[in-house]
């Protein structure tokens, strides 16, 4: 999705606050922990304190799954792991793997409810200066690239959930479509703003 029109149009924007964008690479999707109780389905989510980033529809939606969402910084919420003044957090499995998150949390859901994505950029300055016969090559070795990163990444990914067992985490896997479900009305609260590329979305999604 990201290496096509969808991604080139967030890329176009990074403009407005003096950089250029050159590529998307993947994070991978983000994935539930907590050290209370396993979580097998939405219905397990209620009650519990989880960290998230400090992005409004992250909070939104576990708000919605009946969490208390709490937005913190990674520096502040380890410790506030470590010393139960959090029961979980959320981030891609390899994330959650070099981070040691398994020291602080047993439980690993793997609800893949949201995608992350990491932007490739430098100063407009910079990739004027190449001048285009560089530029060329760079965006298409960044093409190339970046499908290569995609693989790597899917395969880490899969790799870490293993890692994580292997460290004394349980992994379960609830129904993604619970999930989806219940955070319905979400997609109403926020179309006035991303109501086009939501649009886009899920007519990728129809056309596979």
């Amino acid at each position: 999705m990201f290496l096509g029109d969808i991604g080139q149009q967030f890329l176009d924007k990074l403009s407005g606050v003096q950089l250029y964008g050159y590529g998307i690479w993947e994070s991978g999707f983000r994935n539930l922990t907590n050290s209370v109780r396993p979580v097998n389905s939405v219905a397990d989510v209620p009650g519990l304190t989880i960290r998230t980033m400090e992005n409004q529809i992250h909070i939104a939606f576990w708000k919605e799954m009946g969490a208390d969402a709490t937005p913190m910084s990674w520096s502040d919420a380890y410790p506030a792991l470590q010393q139960g003044a959090l029961d979980g957090q959320e981030n891609p499995s390899t994330v959650i793997l070099t981070n040691n998150v398994a020291q602080v949390n047993n439980q690993l859901a793997v609800t893949e409810h949201a995608y992350s994505t990491v932007f490739l950029i430098m100063s407009p300055t910079t990739w004027a200066n190449l001048g285009e016969e560089y530029q060329a090559i760079f965006k298409e070795v960044m093409a190339e690239c970046s499908i290569s990163e995609r693989e790597l990444s899917r395969q880490m990914d899969a790799e870490a959930i293993g890692k994580l067992e292997e460290q004394g985490m349980t992994a379960t896997y609830p129904d993604k479509q619970e999930f989806i479900d219940k955070a319905a009305d979400l997609y109403s609260q926020w179309e006035k703003t991303y109501g086009d590329v939501i649009s886009q979305i899920r007519a990728l999604g129809n056309a596979e």
